[in-house]
């Protein structure tokens, strides 16, 4: 009874002035950490990690520029806390109605993905050594100024604060549809035997483990399928990171072994960039052999970090540290 009603005292806190007390947690651009450390059982936790994820978010937005240019976008802080945003959002969906959630995670993940197509032209600017004709970077500015409307609507972030303090009474029973892909990559629901840090360990280790067993290497990269396949191993590799160095317990109990998969998330990115810069040269019709030739190098160099990477065993080494933690948190 004492921890529900303390619960019930924080999510009131929080919710009388949920983006006030978040935006306090951190200045712009700075490293986050879940507001709480992510202590207490995994409803319990969830509206303070979600409220500071929210105020970061719009802190950020809140000194975006409404027309930024690309230069700005490259430097900015706000795509990252958008995606910290989003993630925490998967991460504690079984707390929550699906259907409202899934409406305030679109939004969330339009921003997010809005913002990356427009900062993508700078990359691919930087790549073709010329500029993109400005009715496409202008098309890519206006989508993005669209996407971040509804999250600089102060009646959207009232209505998404008072939805975060209020998770359910239980976890929630989520359909196919509503089951975010870090669960669905964990093949795994929240378990009550162990508090909000728990879980995330339990999350980590799994999406690591069912991602090793199933393969991290491709062979073509210009293959479509394959491609996509090598995207979907960034994205859910860099989710476990991203999430991992927002609690406390797990960005310090794993610090040492998680270097050579940031390094192999990087390298990714560093493919990923030239796949964009790859397809632009076909549209455009021009420099498209020399692309090619810098997106097979640049995938080699990706496909040698993968086999450093499972023969000298640093995915198993954290996914035993991951375990660890685990069973630390068992309530």
């Amino acid at each position: 009874m004492r921890r529900v009603l303390v619960s019930a005292g924080l999510v009131l806190a929080l919710a009388l002035s949920p983006l006030e007390v978040a935006r306090g947690q951190l200045e712009p651009g700075a490293p986050a950490s879940v507001v709480g450390d992510g202590s207490g059982a995994y409803l319990e936790a969830a509206p303070a990690q979600l409220l500071g994820g929210l105020g970061r978010a719009t802190a950020e937005l809140d000194v975006f520029p409404t027309r930024p240019s690309l230069e700005e976008v490259k430097g900015g802080a706000l795509r990252r806390r958008l995606l910290e945003l989003r993630l925490l959002m998967d991460f504690n969906a079984y707390a929550y109605e699906p259907e409202l959630m899934q409406t305030f995670r679109d939004a969330v993940d339009d921003a997010y993905e809005s913002i990356g197509f427009y900062k993508d032209a700078w990359e691919t600017q930087a790549l073709l050594g010329e500029e993109l004709p400005p009715d496409v970077v202008n098309q890519r500015l206006v989508k993005m100024i669209v996407a971040l409307a509804p999250l600089r609507s102060s009646e959207v972030r009232d209505s998404m604060a008072a939805f975060f303090a209020a998770p359910a009474a239980s976890p929630s029973a989520l359909k196919a549809g509503q089951l975010p892909r870090l669960w669905a990559l964990a093949a795994a629901g929240p378990d009550e035997a162990y508090d909000s840090v728990g879980n995330l360990a339990l999350v980590g280790q799994r999406v690591l483990r069912n991602l090793a067993s199933q393969g991290l290497v491709i062979g073509d990269i210009f293959d479509v399928e394959q491609e996509a396949r090598f995207h979907d191993i960034r994205k859910a590799i860099r989710s476990v990171l991203v999430l991992d160095e927002l609690f406390p317990a797990t960005r310090d109990g794993a610090a040492d072994l998680r270097p050579p998969l940031a390094r192999l998330v990087s390298v990714y990115g560093d493919v990923n960039d030239r796949v964009v810069a790859y397809h632009a040269a076909q549209s455009v019709g021009r420099g498209v052999d020399e692309r090619a030739n810098d997106l097979a190098t640049t995938f080699a160099d990706a496909l040698d970090q993968q086999r450093q990477l499972l023969d000298d065993g640093s995915i198993d080494r954290l996914i035993e540290r991951l375990e660890a933690i685990q069973r630390a948190h068992r309530r």
